[in-house]
């Protein structure tokens, strides 16, 4: 169904209550269209979106991608989670750490998980969690909060380790202490030594790993703590 034939239903159905066609979206009377699709008149998404799977081209922009969010405590069980998916067809990984990982707290990570993600502190957890599962084109996406930058260390050594390229695994870093800051209500140091991990990231990516994404922009927090869509953005 085109647009057009959209529109026709919506009228047979509505009549004359369907108005202006518009709905308003948000509380700062942000208006969009009833229904926004590929092929509406003003649409220019078929022009902005790479919608294939990338051909490992290095200036070729990453496509659109679905990811499963996994946050199993145990690596074991991490592991078992995972390789049922991956072998389901599953390509994208958005891997949550747990509170104790996420704020780079050891001591409190050896006395057990609280359960808010993956238990993956030290190097051989991580891996054990991704030992022989098939990564290869397989987007993965790190949620480490505070510790982002001995998790990237550590995952990254786990994939060599694995045999693996890391230009083979689309490798989204996902850096963004002010969110966590936000989400959690604490910092894992000051703002300035994030900074400097920030720059560590970015010098140590653009030498070993040169097609990951260090930087991320998590509008999550603000969205889950009653921001609207624009305020979000913002």
């Amino acid at each position: 169904m085109d647009y057009a034939e959209w529109q026709a239903l919506v009228r047979q159905q509505l009549g004359e209550s369907m108005g202006e066609e518009r709905l308003t979206f948000s509380a700062e009377g942000v208006e969009c269209d009833a229904l926004c699709s590929a092929d509406h008149p003003e649409s220019k998404v078929t022009e902005a979106i790479p919608w294939s799977r990338p051909t490992g081209r290095p200036d070729e922009p990453l496509p659109w991608i679905l990811r499963q969010e996994y946050g199993w405590a145990d690596p074991e069980a991490l592991h078992s989670r995972l390789r049922s998916d991956l072998d389901q067809g599953v390509a994208g990984i958005r891997l949550r750490l747990d509170r104790a990982a996420r704020r780079g707290r050891a001591a409190e990570a050896a006395e057990g998980s609280d359960d808010d993600g993956a238990s993956l502190n030290r190097l051989r957890d991580w891996n054990h969690a991704f030992d022989g599962l098939p990564l290869a084109g397989r987007s993965v996406m790190l949620d480490s909060g505070g510790s982002f930058l001995a998790a990237a260390a550590m995952f990254c050594a786990a994939i060599e380790i694995r045999g693996l390229a890391l230009d083979e695994v689309p490798l989204i870093l996902a850096a963004d202490p002010i969110a966590s800051w936000v989400h959690e209500g604490v910092l894992t140091g000051t703002l300035e030594t994030l900074s400097d991990d920030l720059a560590d990231l970015v010098r140590r990516s653009r030498r070993d790993w040169p097609r990951a994404r260090v930087l991320a922009v998590d509008t999550e927090p603000y969205r889950e703590g009653g921001a609207e869509i624009d305020q979000e953005l913002a």
